[in-house]
């Protein structure tokens, strides 16, 4: 594993193994290769309309990276007992929060669904002895449709969403493996979340403030545990990262 270069709010990108040439028919360029898995930092719903440098990294991702079959999105805002997969047809915004901009309400991102795309992920998930079920909810919450609308503004790339929860990381690392067959097939996937999560500690009012000495301390050591490809490590943050609990007082965004 190899951390994705990250000007900004750090929503570190992550592909593992390898990567992959340009799809065919895809019409961006330049064009960087195709990452077999990405870790984005989705912020807050304001990053939608947001200046923040993370704002311009996601646009500016979204210019290089060559467009996938379909994306498979793992979010930590749509919680289930299981690995739900979402099977519509076609997606819907869920405006999944309260106290921000108005101008939020306004944005749509409705992308299309990649139902049999989707029934080959349930299908991995559950070879895998993971729980999980075929969900028929269109709604996209924030930790989707944030990113994707600013590196895929035209809701043009296939979204297959997945539910996330709070089991342990072993768990969700199984998840990844489930779902890599897909990979060979043309599809990129996503997790959504971010890299400290303690909105306890924020600077409220202040999007533009360095990070704490706390959360910079946890990055870098994510940062270095992932360029070596500490598996196990990475697993065992909890235990073994600085202020890893102050970082992520639960565990979903991560």
């Amino acid at each position: 594993m190899a951390p994705f270069p990250d000007p900004g709010m750090k929503p570190h990108g992550v592909h593992e193994s390898r990567s992959r040439t340009c799809a065919t028919g895809s019409s961006y360029s330049p064009c960087m290769q195709l990452p077999d898995s990405l870790f984005l930092g989705h912020g807050a719903p304001s990053l939608a309309l947001s200046t923040h440098p993370a704002n311009a990294f996601l646009r500016d991702l979204g210019r290089r990276l060559p467009r996938p079959r379909a994306v498979i999105v793992v979010s930590p805002h749509r919680m289930a007992e299981g690995f739900d997969v979402g099977h519509a047809e076609r997606h819907r915004i869920w405006h999944d929060f309260y106290g921000f901009d108005p101008a939020l309400h306004e944005l749509r991102y409705d992308a299309p669904g990649a139902p049999e795309i989707a029934s080959a992920a349930l299908d991995g998930i559950r070879r895998a002895g993971l729980p999980g079920i075929a969900s028929a909810d269109a709604r996209i919450d924030h930790g989707i449709w944030v990113p994707l609308s600013l590196i895929w503004p035209e809701a043009e790339v296939p979204v297959v969403p997945v539910a996330s929860h709070r089991r342990d990381p072993r768990t969700h690392l199984a998840l990844g493996r489930a779902l890599a067959p897909l990979v060979e097939q043309g599809c990129l996937v996503i997790g959504s979340g971010s890299l400290t999560h303690n909105l306890g500690d924020l600077e409220l009012g202040d999007e533009f403030a360095p990070p704490q000495p706390w959360a910079q301390a946890f990055d870098d050591w994510i940062a270095t545990r992932l360029q070596a490809g500490d598996l196990d490590a990475l697993c065992d943050y909890r235990r073994q990262a600085p202020m890893a609990a102050h970082a992520h007082p639960s565990e979903e965004h991560l």
